[in-house]
């Protein structure tokens, strides 16, 4: 049936995929915010479960273009701290995967996301209430955690991580370099799970690599981006997109 719905597909549902590829791989390479509307635009063509195993294929694919372009700017502190809970999060989200309300999730990760970004709103415009503060092992734990388990079940675990890794004060190559190796890792553990639950298949692997130009293209035209922004415009850009998938997520 999947099968079947793949080669039926309109010129403008292909159109809708391929815009979908070109986002995941501007989001490996500069926007790394903008990863959510990957999935929300591949949902518009394909049944959910589908959508999110080829969202997983293009983001496998995003991620070897940025650990290539990035492989020397990760901080492998930030990555080693974050591991134990990262995996974690991916076991609990497979053993809940069939038995979890995904609206309640999505209701609760949106409100947990805006409350993040309210906070990291604050300490940019009052950084010396958060002077010398150090995170503590809570928060690293609860990041893995939550990002290994959204990405799991909706490949929803970057808003998350961005977040940390804004409180962790990473520079704009350190923070792409760290996500990338990151996500990487996730995405590679997802791989099997994803294969097993039925969400991948032959077809879904031809209609990403059928994808795949849009995808370089995309992370191209990243590339040149991150050359060129701020640290600063970086930030905002991050908060906007995770207020964005926020709301999104809670509505």
């Amino acid at each position: 049936m999947v099968a079947a719905a793949v080669a039926d597909l309109a010129p403008l549902q292909w159109l809708l995929l391929i815009v979908a590829a070109f986002l995941a791989g501007l989001s490996k390479t500069a926007l790394n915010g903008i990863g959510p509307f990957t999935a929300a635009v591949a949902a518009l063509v394909l049944p959910v479960a589908q959508s999110t195993g080829f969202v997983l294929l293009l983001l496998l694919a995003g991620d070897l273009v940025a650990i290539t372009v990035y492989r020397a700017h990760a901080d492998w502190r930030v990555i080693r701290k974050l591991a134990p809970a990262i995996v974690v999060g991916i076991l609990l989200g497979v053993a809940l995967m069939s038995n979890i309300d995904a609206q309640l999730l999505r209701r609760v990760l949106g409100t947990v996301l805006l409350l993040l970004v309210v906070l990291q709103f604050v300490q940019n415009r009052k950084p010396a209430l958060f002077e010398d503060v150090e995170l503590p092992r809570w928060i690293t734990n609860a990041a893995g955690t939550t990002a290994g388990f959204t990405s799991m079940l909706a490949n929803a675990g970057g808003p998350v991580m961005n977040l940390y890794l804004l409180n962790v004060k990473s520079a704009v190559l350190g923070f792409l370099g760290t996500t990338a190796w990151v996500f990487f890792a996730i995405n590679m553990m997802k791989l099997p799970f994803s294969i097993g639950l039925g969400l991948l298949n032959g077809d879904m692997f031809l209609t990403a690599l059928a994808c795949l130009p849009a995808l370089y293209l995309g992370a191209w035209v990243g590339l040149r981006i991150a050359r060129r922004i701020s640290l600063e415009t970086f930030k905002q850009l991050i908060l906007l997109f995770t207020a964005v998938a926020a709301v999104n997520l809670i509505r």
